[in-house]
């Protein structure tokens, strides 16, 4: 079982900015992942909710047949204390087809601008990725 926290920084949220935000890709065990955020939200949540996936990189790569199972947590924390703090886990399977899994509606933008809950100081949000692989399966058949 390996564990990994990761973090996407996003600076000057007042300011317009990308649709979606990558990242740094970070490895954990023979895995390849990236945290994806979409400040405005996507789909169904489109500037109703903040957006945000795991995303397994170089999911072309498996064996076929092969696939990735594993638990994560995302979370948004309130600054000031632990009162607001939001957190997301699930686990999924992460196959050559099934890329990525996360929330659309993680979090409703009416909270996450509303400064009284901490989520974003000096024009700052910050979203976790806590990651806990606890299985690949790799079928060569």
């Amino acid at each position: 079982m390996l564990v990994q926290q990761f973090y996407t920084i996003n600076k000057k949220y007042s300011m317009p900015f990308y649709e979606r935000y990558t990242s740094d890709v970070q490895t954990i065990g023979d895995s390849k992942w990236e945290l994806i955020v979409y400040p405005r939200g996507i789909g169904t949540a489109k500037n109703i909710a903040l957006s945000v996936f795991l995303g397994l990189v170089e999911a072309q790569k498996l064996p076929p047949k092969g696939k990735v199972y594993a638990k994560y947590k995302f979370r948004v924390r309130d600054s000031f204390n632990s009162i607001n703090t939001r957190e997301f886990t699930d686990s999924a399977w992460f196959t050559a087809s099934a890329i990525g899994f996360g929330s659309r509606h993680f979090i409703s933008l009416r909270d996450l601008q509303d400064r009284s809950k901490g989520y974003i100081v000096n024009d700052t949000l910050i979203v976790e990725a806590d990651i806990i692989i606890v299985s690949n399966v790799k079928l060569f058949l």
